[in-house]
């Protein structure tokens, strides 16, 4: 039975009764900072975040000089990305967005992990 809905961010989060295990969906993960607060808010409501399914996968680093998803599975989270930037980055390969493709380096220079 679904007891309490709440948003944090952009993420939807939905809690069922208290002990129960549960996932939520994110649009996108950077440095992971907003999961890891909902999942902090969800354990302080007496669940626990068993996965997360997040659109992209910016590739970003974590806390740590691991990505944020490795730092997550790590914690035992279950981690499922829809797209990963790599996808993006073939995507436009193939549509020749040279462009795009340098201003994602430079992007991925100063914050990628992988």
């Amino acid at each position: 039975a679904l007891l309490a809905a709440a948003e944090l961010d952009r993420s939807e989060v939905f809690i069922t009764n208290g002990g129960i295990t549960n996932f939520f969906v994110d649009d996108v993960i950077t440095a992971g900072t907003a999961i890891r607060d909902a999942t902090h808010t969800i354990n302080n409501l007496g669940a626990q975040v068993c996965a997360v399914t997040i659109a992209l996968d910016r590739q970003e680093q974590g806390q740590s000089a691991l990505s944020a998803l490795q730092e997550l599975r790590d914690a035992g989270i279950q981690v499922i990305s829809i797209i990963r930037l790599d996808h993006v980055v073939d995507y436009l390969h193939e549509r020749g967005q040279s462009e795009q493709i340098e201003a994602i380096a430079r992007y991925r220079a100063q914050y990628g992990s992988d």
